[in-house]
């Protein structure tokens, strides 16, 4: 399974694959990994405030998958703002997970002990995306579009290849 195959499923455990996997370029994939920014910290202020530097650093951004109001409707569902943005700008600094240059937190012991055969031989490859924060939905009882908004997190995909 490649990074666009693991990128695709966006589930909220994290989960590794197996190591030796082909992707579409002809590398080999040794280690795959999913953290969420709150298994790094529990500091909300700082989690948004790397989602702030994320949405000022991408050049793609199309908030609420680029859905006007008049396109939402009965069945449609919960749609966030920052839905679209990501980054690369993600390094890892001995202990430390540093994204768009901030650091988000300390790896724990157990993820930092399965990266580490692969830290110094393999290319990492490393996404996070913006989940959580201001939301619209349409809201079936007032026949209209509302908004909410609940906490950030980020979705942080690493990847090691050969």
């Amino acid at each position: 399974m490649g990074l666009f195959d693991f990128l695709k499923k966006k589930d909220s455990e994290p989960k590794n694959t197996m190591p030796n996997v082909e992707t579409e370029k002809g590398n080999t994939v040794q280690f795959e990994a999913k953290w969420r920014a709150s298994d790094l910290t529990s500091d909300n202020v700082l989690v948004e405030k790397v989602v702030d530097k994320i949405v000022a650093e991408d050049p793609f951004q199309k908030f609420y998958q680029g859905m006007s109001d008049a396109d939402f409707g009965i069945g449609s569902k919960r749609v966030f703002e920052y839905t679209d943005i990501t980054t690369m700008n993600v390094t890892i600094d001995g202990t430390k997970l540093i994204v768009e240059g901030i650091v988000l937190g300390t790896i724990p012991e157990k993820q930092l002990a399965e990266i580490k055969p692969y830290q110094d031989k393999y290319l990492l490859t490393a996404y996070v995306y913006v989940t959580g924060g201001r939301y619209k939905e349409y809201d079936s009882e007032v026949q209209t579009v509302v908004e909410g908004s609940m906490a950030y997190n980020l979705d942080i995909f690493l990847q090691y290849t050969s």
